[in-house]
């Protein structure tokens, strides 16, 4: 019966086109959207041109709205935009490719208007934008007479209006468009709007700075269509913006095969990556140019500032045989003196060495503070090390109700729960029992009715 009722288009076939015509017809009296879609699709059999006229008094209407686009019109909008759309690419661009093209620069060039309209949850219209960005792009490249001179000119203004609302992607969407000759037109007209703004200046008026930005990113988009890591630095240095992009610089040229270089932006200016992608970047480099000494010791320096699990790991790769054991018993006690407690007991339990961060437990014990870090180390250490698992757990027990925590009551009843489960693993003659630590929280906290009825809940 499911299937029967499943609608596919060779179920509504069978329906035969007089039923379905009446119900999209009785559908179109209360939507606005399906009655201008199925005029379109009226006038597109019977006349490209005048489905060009229509199309363009539509977008020129949707262009002079005010009223704000919110709730279930940017629901609608964007269905109309990509009804519109559908019918310049599926309708008009097969007649008259010229027209069709033109009628998708205007809607590229309502997008602002369109865009400036909407507070909230305009991600279903700049999706309908990006498609007419795809197809301008795809339909442009079949244009047999185009002038890449003109085109080039025709994306600068398009990008000058936009400001990069829904244009980001419009010049690696034209760029089979555009071909060699209007790529260097455009860079062309970059690299003289860059000329013409101020001598670049550490405090720079916020307008100039956005243009210099601007400019320079169409730049760096041209580079990057092309893949050519020379127009990309370049770009950057037109731009005045090699401290920005310096990492961006060295990634391309390291991806070129050319690591000297490389690893020149990287020193010449502060990483504005992230840490570990920056040193991933300079240890490429390093090893690309056999300073393989150098790789090494950065790697160690940086484990030993971030305690990072990966680049120990690849240090202890690179070191000669039988060397890695010694090198690691040496990381793991740098990593148990971390004044760092969380940081040394997660490093520990991921890596793992769960003696050593059952020792770290027993030896710390009060400068935990991450509850995640204690319920993930409970839990490993669980099995092997029972002991250190209740007192974690008793630990963080405690300090959600000394803090109050009522938002992580639940989790802090299920370590209470394991607790129990631990302590009848853990030999300690000190010990105190499970029930006479639950007492004893009972008689200090008892006033946390929402964490106790929780607990007797689970019993």
């Amino acid at each position: 019966m499911a299937e029967r009722n499943k609608l596919t288009q060779a179920a509504l076939e069978d329906l035969g086109a007089a039923r379905l015509a009446r119900a999209l017809l009785d559908h179109a009296e209360q939507d606005d959207v399906l009655r201008r879609k199925l005029q379109l699709l009226m006038v597109g059999a019977a006349s490209p041109a005048r489905l060009a006229d229509d199309i363009a008094k539509r977008l020129q209407v949707m262009a002079r709205g005010r009223s704000a686009i919110d709730g279930e019109k940017i629901k609608a909008t964007a269905r109309e935009l990509d009804d519109l759309r559908r019918a310049i690419v599926d309708q008009l661009a097969p007649a008259r490719l010229g027209d069709a093209l033109d009628r998708l620069w205007q809607m590229l060039a309502m997008a602002p208007r369109i865009l400036h309209r909407i507070e909230f949850g305009g991600s279903r219209i700049e999706a309908a934008f990006a498609a007419v960005v795809a197809d301008l792009g795809r339909l442009s490249a079949q244009q047999p007479d185009r002038d890449p001179e003109a085109l080039a000119e025709r994306i600068t203004l398009a990008l000058d209006a936009d400001r990069g609302l829904v244009t980001a992607d419009l010049i690696a969407a034209m760029a089979p468009a555009l071909g060699a000759e209007g790529r260097a037109a455009l860079r062309r007209r970059g690299m003289a709007a860059l000329a013409l703004l101020p001598r670049l200046q550490e405090r720079e008026d916020w307008a100039v700075r956005g243009q210099r930005m601007e400019q320079t990113a169409r730049l760096l988009a041209l580079a990057d269509v092309e893949a050519d890591a020379d127009a990309y630095a370049a770009a950057v240095r037109a731009g005045g913006v090699e401290a920005f992009h310096a990492f961006e610089v060295a990634r391309r040229l390291a991806a070129a095969g050319r690591p000297a270089e490389a690893l020149d932006w990287l020193d010449r200016f502060p990483a504005r990556a992230a840490p570990d992608a920056e040193l991933d970047l300079r240890l490429a480099t390093l090893e690309a140019l056999g300073r393989r000494d150098e790789a090494q010791g950065l790697r160690w320096r940086f484990f030993e500032q971030s305690l990072s699990s990966r680049h120990l790991r690849d240090h202890l790769k690179h070191l000669p045989d039988f060397a890695d054991f010694e090198a690691e018993q040496r990381a793991l006690d740098h990593v148990a003196a971390c004044p760092h407690a969380d940081a040394a007991l997660a490093f520990l339990v991921e890596w793992p060495d769960l003696g050593r961060a059952a020792r770290l437990v027993e030896s710390r014990l009060g400068e935990f503070r991450s509850m995640p870090g204690m319920q993930q180390a409970g839990a490993a250490l669980d099995f092997r090390h029972p002991l250190a698992a209740l007192r974690l757990r008793r630990r963080l027990v405690e300090d959600v109700l000394e803090q109050g925590r009522s938002e992580v009551y639940a989790d802090a009843v299920i370590a209470l729960v394991d607790a129990g489960s631990s302590a009848k693993r853990a030999e300690a003659a000190s010990l105190e029992t499970h029930p006479a630590f639950v007492d004893r929280l009972r008689q200090r906290f008892g006033r946390k009715y929402k964490f106790w009825h929780l607990y007797d809940e689970t019993r």
